[in-house]
């Protein structure tokens, strides 16, 4: 039975419905896979067809001579291998904290018909808009989540998909995307997105400012982390901060009063439920 399922295989591999390549696509020196080849089966192949045509796109990591991973590179191959969509690596990892980061798949988190680009690292998951329209790159700002461990699954059957997260800031675990599902709706999720500016001057000496807006009333919490996850200053924390604009300056210290060293560090900003957050640079 053996012998004649081996030369079975050898009549297929050697025939000639198998002798044409269906496709060939040649990215070129300096491309590297973001997911492994064995895990997008069918239950991953939704996950990277980004313009619903039924076919999975090619998504790539572009390298640097070092090998350094600088964009995510999204090629559309029934178009002749064009390249539709980049998302510098940069603006990946910034809200993400320490970790490698990896790519989750690309989902309609919002239901609004345009699929989100949604990573993760060892204690975050980050949420990218993805815009088509306006130069192929993606400028706004993720929505990020601290989470162990995440998911994206239609939990309730009504079509719309739902994030879960360990939460191990909480240590709880939560549901974002289905009101009355979970901990907050696809308006809240819509709103966080706008939450955060950058601070300013960044990289900064002294001192940098940190500007935010606050949509409705809700308990606000406003933190410096460092690379490690650590938390180094609490700058705002109040139970209940209503809606508009607000403003907080970091000097530089832990909240012992002690100047931090330099480096990098992230400021996260909680409003609610929802969480975000964005990177600032300290110099001496």
């Amino acid at each position: 039975m053996k012998k004649t399922a081996i030369l079975l295989l050898l009549a297929l591999l050697g025939s000639t419905a198998h002798a044409q390549p269906v496709m060939k696509f040649d990215s070129g020196p300096g491309f590297r896979l973001p997911v492994l080849l064995d895990s997008i089966a069918t239950s991953f192949r939704d996950r990277l067809d980004l313009n619903g045509d039924g076919n999975p796109e090619m998504v790539l990591r572009r390298l640097d001579e070092m090998d350094n991973p600088v964009e995510m590179v999204v090629v559309d191959l029934a178009a002749g291998g064009q390249e539709i969509w980049t998302l510098a690596f940069r603006d990946i990892s910034a809200g993400l904290g320490s970790g490698v980061v990896g790519l989750m798949g690309f989902f309609d988190i919002n239901a609004d018909g345009i699929k989100e680009a949604v990573f993760r690292s060892r204690d975050s998951l980050a949420i990218f808009p993805v815009d088509f329209t306006s130069g192929k790159h993606s400028t706004d700002d993720p929505f990020v989540l601290p989470a162990r461990r995440a998911a994206v699954l239609d939990l309730d059957g009504d079509g719309f998909l739902e994030v879960i997260i360990e939460n191990s800031d909480t240590r709880s675990v939560q549901v974002w995307g289905g009101s009355g599902t979970g901990t907050a709706t696809e308006d809240d999720i819509a709103r966080a997105l706008l939450h955060l500016a950058q601070s300013y001057p960044n990289p900064f000496r002294q001192s940098t400012t940190i500007d935010y807006t606050v949509e409705h009333t809700a308990p606000v919490t406003l933190d410096v982390y460092d690379l490690l996850g650590r938390r180094v200053r609490t700058l705002f924390e109040a139970a209940q901060q209503g809606p508009g604009p607000h403003r907080a300056v970091w000097d530089g210290r832990d909240d012992s009063g002690t100047p931090v060293s330099s480096g990098t560090y992230f400021y996260r900003l909680r409003v609610g439920d929802a969480v975000t957050s964005k990177q600032a640079i300290r110099v001496k």
